[in-house]
């Protein structure tokens, strides 16, 4: 049986065979592989009403036989995904199609990640473009081009970390509403109801009953409805809906007052820094990146892009540039000790004779090598839990626990709020009032004044 799908060279068709034979990638790679695929065909491919996102699967696979020359699917980069998406570009396939044909290509990832465990570790933000999501894909078409609306929604926002942060929400709602779990599956966003929207809210605060905590903080929450809510209305605008159903729902309270980055005890910094061994590339980094966030204030983003000449000589003083929120350039005079752990970590890596490498480098397994390429803050988030839980600390730490502790420390030993705003780059005094947790800390003193 032979079926026919449209391919971006103006009318021309692609005629593609449903057939019982898997592609060689497929086959190579493990009988649950190839039973995960036929299941896809059958039960989503084939039936898919957008063509472009039927066939872009099967066209993936032919391609990578022909030009990446892979042993199984788990060989596959998130750069053979890009590669494939520029090479339909330069034959004409318009941007709609391309994120139609993303779309299945990441679900045939996702849905194989559950045997080829290496496939968990692939960046959808690497792809090149950003991932839409499946219900996205089933409502676009060519009279209501939904994925069109999506492209240009997300190019709107120039700040990147906006931009991803609007792409993630945007695909955890749709993938929730659009899932099978969920009873009916909805199936067209024309379909979307205020129930759905507030369904989905109720879901990801839910408290768990093992552990007692809510699946996501009101921030988060906020920031998915917000993305919500504004496509909605960018798809009104383009007249796909009549009304944005997430408008009508609530958002969670949020907390006011008292900032929500967890901070951790000025003994625990200074232990998760004596604690690290010392003996490979990575243990000096780690060192170095830690004390950077304690001592200089920088959020993690800024550190992660920092290069070795942003750490600098004038005068007698050393200095560090970074480029913080809103491209704005930061400059931080160094503290004593970071300058010691800076300097150890450059000599003793050779970094110092390479000015325009990254300033701190992912590292490779169990050796603790160096790699040339730089730093990520999901990497550094994994390191800082690592050191935290070496130093005999198991709560809440994150990277911005490092900046926030850090603040609160300086507040504490008589160091002025306007002071404090101009080393963490803040735009207001207000903000960097939240990470000063001193206002709320009880003197042990007082509670002894409580007799009876």
């Amino acid at each position: 049986m032979l079926k026919q799908y449209p391919t971006a060279n103006n009318g021309d068709l692609r005629t593609s065979a449903v057939s019982l034979v898997p592609p060689a990638v497929i086959a190579r790679s493990g009988q649950d592989v190839v039973a995960c695929y036929a299941a896809l065909q059958s039960g989503v491919f084939q039936p898919a009403r957008n063509d472009q996102f039927a066939v872009g699967c099967a066209d993936f696979l032919d391609w990578l036989e022909d030009h990446a020359g892979l042993l199984t699917l788990e060989d596959i980069v998130e750069d053979n995904v890009a590669a494939h998406l520029d090479a339909l570009s330069k034959v004409g396939c318009t941007e709609r199609e391309l994120l139609a044909r993303l779309c299945a290509i990441d679900l045939l990832l996702s849905e194989c990640a559950e045997h080829l465990p290496r496939l968990k570790l692939l960046a959808r933000k690497h792809y090149g473009r950003p991932c839409p999501p499946r219900l996205l894909v089933e409502s676009s078409n060519e009279t209501a081009d939904v994925l069109a609306v999506f492209a240009d929604f997300l190019i709107q926002h120039t700040n990147p970390r906006t931009r991803e942060a609007y792409a993630n929400g945007l695909q955890r709602f749709f993938d929730w509403v659009g899932s099978d779990a969920k009873g009916a599956r909805l199936q067209d966003i024309r379909d979307l109801r205020g129930s759905h929207v507030a369904a989905f809210i109720a879901s990801v605060q839910e408290v768990d009953p093992e552990t007692g905590q809510v699946d996501d903080k009101p921030r988060t929450v906020g920031t998915i409805l917000s993305a919500v809510r504004t496509f909605l209305d960018a798809c009104i605008a383009h007249g796909l809906l009549e009304k944005n159903v997430a408008r009508a729902v609530r958002l969670p309270k949020v907390p006011s007052g008292r900032g929500a980055t967890p901070i951790v005890e000025n003994a625990l910094v200074a232990r998760m820094i004596d604690m690290i061994p010392m003996e490979t590339e990575a243990d000096y980094r780690d060192r170095a990146m830690i004390a950077m966030m304690a001592y200089s204030l920088f959020r993690i983003s800024a550190v992660c892009r920092m290069r070795v000449r942003d750490y600098q000589m004038r005068g007698n003083i050393r200095y560090l540039t970074t480029v913080e929120k809103r491209t704005k350039v930061h400059e931080m005079p160094v503290h004593e000790v970071l300058a010691h752990y800076i300097d150890d970590y450059l000599t003793f890596t050779g970094l110092i004779d390479q000015p325009d490498a990254p300033l701190f480098q992912g590292g490779t397994p169990h050796k603790g090598t160096l790699t040339g390429h730089a730093y990520s803050r999901v990497a550094s988030w994994k390191m800082i839990q690592r050191r935290a839980k070496a130093a005999g600390y198991h709560g809440e730490i994150g990277n911005h626990s490092l900046r926030a502790t850090g603040i609160t420390n300086y507040l504490a030993h008589g160091g002025e709020l306007e002071e404090a705003r101009k080393m963490a780059g803040h735009k207001s005094a207000e903000t960097t009032r939240l990470y000063d947790r001193n206002l709320e800390a009880v003197n042990p003193d007082e509670v002894l004044k409580i007799q009876y």
